[in-house]
């Protein structure tokens, strides 16, 4: 199995984005200073965008882990190119919505809080930007599994290529939450209401 398609992984990841998010709206529900009131509105914003993403994503990488385990043949690629194109329009939204949501967590960033708040939304920006690369490189994936021009094995190895560049916006994601986990364990006096 190529490693672009370790289930186990991708459900890592989107049970880390929920409760990062979680986390984000416990701190953001506390005293942030000036402009609490339009952070708290970007947090309800942002929320079900993330949640929305994560679950998205989890349910395309179970359909294209099935489609990549199945008959890789060129005429049963074919057959299964809807599914595929359906798959391709799921991940535009999760990618987008990653991106907004990073661009959401920019703009509170930039309001009158506290800056250890502003450093906290940044690391959540960040986050949100590299789930959305590792989005655009699983979508790779599914446009590979597209690629009539690549026979079953061909596909095997271009499977491989793009799962160690998705493995590696996914390790860099993580790196991310780790760096904002402990952020907020460093500040979680102030973290608390």
């Amino acid at each position: 199995m190529p490693p672009t398609l370790n289930l186990m992984m991708i459900e890592t990841k989107c049970k880390l984005l929920l409760t990062l998010a979680l986390s984000l709206c416990f701190m953001l529900a506390c005293n942030l200073g000036g402009d609490s009131s339009k952070v708290s509105k970007l947090k309800d914003e942002v929320n079900p965008m993330v949640n929305e993403a994560g679950k998205t994503f989890q349910e395309v990488n179970t359909k294209m882990r099935q489609l990549y385990n199945g008959n890789l043949d060129v005429v049963e690629r074919r057959r299964q190119e809807v599914h595929v194109r359906e798959a391709l329009l799921s991940l535009d939204k999760s990618e987008a919505n990653y991106n907004t949501a990073a661009q959401k967590m920019d703009e509170a960033g930039k309001l009158n809080i506290e800056a250890d708040y502003k450093e906290y939304l940044s690391l959540k920006a960040q986050d949100f930007r590299k789930s959305a690369e590792a989005v655009a490189a699983f979508k790779e994936l599914a446009k590979a599994y597209m690629d009539y021009s690549i026979d079953a094995q061909g596909l095997a190895q271009k499977s491989n290529e793009l799962g160690a560049k998705f493995d590696k916006l996914l390790d860099e994601a993580r790196a991310i939450e780790a760096k904002a986990d402990k952020f907020e364990q460093d500040h979680k006096d102030k973290f608390r209401p």
